[in-house]
């Protein structure tokens, strides 16, 4: 049985790598996490109701950005003092 690795587990990995303060600037989420995340959001701020696995995969999306959007800055910070 083939398993898949949630998009929040792969950036969980990535930093408990322990990444360069350059490598966690320059990680990007795969083109289809991101394309993923814009179209749940779109379809709940259309008034769409998602799966109770649809939210958690949306809360998780957005836990994902906001954890990197914050560990690119602490590392931009690193890089420029």
């Amino acid at each position: 049985m083939e398993t898949t690795t949630s998009p929040l587990e792969v950036g969980i990995d990535f930093l408990a790598s322990c990444p360069s303060p350059e490598d966690i600037i320059a990680f990007k989420v795969d083109r289809e996490v991101s394309d993923r995340l814009e179209a749940l959001a779109l379809s709940k701020s259309s008034g769409n109701s998602l799966s109770t696995d649809e939210q958690e995969e949306l809360r998780d999306l957005i836990t994902l950005n906001r954890i990197l959007k914050r560990a690119k800055l602490r590392a931009f910070q690193l890089v420029n003092k």
